[in-house]
């Protein structure tokens, strides 16, 4: 599971469709899979952290 979510948000990332990502699985109240991939802001070159706040428009 995790080699195949890995690869949906790096072809994503490469494609340009996104700048960055935070993937969060949890499965019983357990968190099984956490990922921060990109940029939190591409031009000032700030990675995605997963405590990164999303703003959506």
């Amino acid at each position: 599971m995790k080699a195949r979510i890995d690869a949906v948000m790096e072809k994503a990332i490469r494609a340009c469709r996104i700048v960055g990502t935070v993937v969060i699985v949890t499965k019983d109240e357990e968190t099984v899979y956490c990922r921060a991939a990109g940029y939190a802001d591409r031009e000032m070159g700030k990675p995605v952290e997963t405590q990164t706040i999303f703003r959506l428009a």
